[in-house]
């Protein structure tokens, strides 16, 4: 198995400082180069906020069909809205839909909840 966010009440959602991605699944095409990745900030917008992201190997491997990518964005005070980018890797071969994942990690002054700590690319070749 693997990590267990919690889940946070509704009543607590406009005192805490929620961070996550905006979707699940981002598409992007092979010839693209890059895929845009938007993380969002809900809740109590009156703090500054970090968290850190990485890429993850899936059926896409790094270096072969994207640039591993980490990082940290933080968030100043109202603002609720950050992207990131993963570059992509254009060969000559075809491959059917590749996948990787980028995964949040380490709030702070934030908190994590389940369907929001990760997200996968779909490169389409």
């Amino acid at each position: 198995g693997g990590r267990t966010w919690p889940r946070v009440p509704l009543e607590r959602m406009t005192q805490e400082t929620i961070v996550q991605f905006s979707a699940p699944v981002y598409f992007v095409e092979e010839t693209e180069e890059e895929l845009t990745i938007d993380i969002i900030r809900l809740g109590n917008l009156k703090r500054t906020s970090t968290v850190s992201y990485s890429t993850v190997d899936a059926s896409a491997l790094a270096g072969f069909k994207f640039e591993f990518t980490e990082g940290q964005v933080t968030f100043q005070e109202d603002e609720f809205l950050l992207s990131i980018t993963v570059n992509i890797t254009q060969d000559e071969t075809w491959s059917p839909t590749l996948e990787f994942n980028v995964v949040l990690s380490d709030p702070e002054e934030c908190i994590l909840v389940a369907d929001g700590t990760s997200c996968r690319g779909k490169i389409i070749d």
